[in-house]
């Protein structure tokens, strides 16, 4: 027993040291353009306006960034201070939509590889969060709600940046807004946000790096579950339970998770 606690201390505290750029960042760059290229019309838009498309993609990846900075009030520029992401970026773009015969989105749309990105992006967004309140605990302390919308902006960003790229793509649809229909992802992240929360307060049960390992663990398996099983969203069943007591609702509509 002591042995596998041991792996599980050591695998926690290397996890929290691991560098996110290239591997991690390279994972959400894929997912999150993949994803973009799904949306109708993207391609030829690419086609046609790659200059428009390249930076509604950017602001897409960048979007926990710029949705955090923006709560705090830091610079909306802060996300392309370094070359280095803008030009894995545009290398990954540049495969996602006009590599020729489209080998690489076959090879990225592929099942052990889509396997793979949804294990290494929920991991990543495990560590996001406490990024996100790392980053709001500097200018806010003691705000313990402005540390959980800072930790779920951060590790959900792409999802709330959907918006503004639909809309450089001139292809506005409030069905994709995510403050209409909660993707599993964000009220995830969410609950992990207020867990990482509670273990500021000494409230909780393991210490940070353990917990982000956990909550990779927990994200990644209901990922994977909804592709592979097709589950769906587990907090329905909490959503439509409280409907019926508070909103007098007999049931929720809940819009089904996407992939980033």
């Amino acid at each position: 027993m002591s042995v596998l606690f041991d792996l599980w201390t050591s695998s926690a505290a290397n996890f929290a040291r691991l560098p996110l750029f290239p591997v991690f960042q390279a994972i959400h760059y894929i997912a999150t353009l993949a994803a973009t290229r799904e949306s109708r019309g993207a391609v030829e838009f690419a086609t046609s306006h790659p200059l428009a498309s390249f930076v509604s993609t950017a602001i897409a990846c960048s979007g926990g960034t710029l949705a955090l900075n923006i709560l705090l009030g830091l610079p909306l520029a802060a996300p392309f201070a370094e070359p280095a992401p803008i030009v894995l970026m545009a290398i990954l773009w540049w495969l996602i939509f006009h590599c020729p015969g489209d080998y690489f989105y076959k090879f990225i749309a592929s099942l052990p590889v889509q396997i793979f990105l949804i294990i290494g992006k929920e991991f990543r967004r495990a560590r996001m969060i406490a990024i996100g309140m790392a980053a709001a605990k500097v200018l806010y302390p003691n705000q313990w709600i402005i540390l959980v919308i800072g930790g779920t902006l951060k590790s959900t960003g792409s999802k709330w940046a959907k918006t503004v790229e639909r809309l450089i793509r001139n292809a506005p649809d409030s069905s994709e807004h995510e403050l209409l229909g909660l993707s599993f992802v964000s009220k995830a992240s969410f609950a992990c946000s207020v867990l990482y929360v509670l273990n500021e307060l000494k409230i909780g049960l393991l210490p940070l790096d353990q917990l982000m390992l956990a909550c990779g663990f927990v994200l990644s398996t209901v990922r994977l579950s909804t592709l592979l099983l097709e589950t769906g969203d587990p907090f329905v069943y909490v959503e439509k339970v409280l409907a019926r007591l508070l909103l007098r609702q007999k049931s929720v509509a809940v819009k089904k998770s996407k992939s980033e």
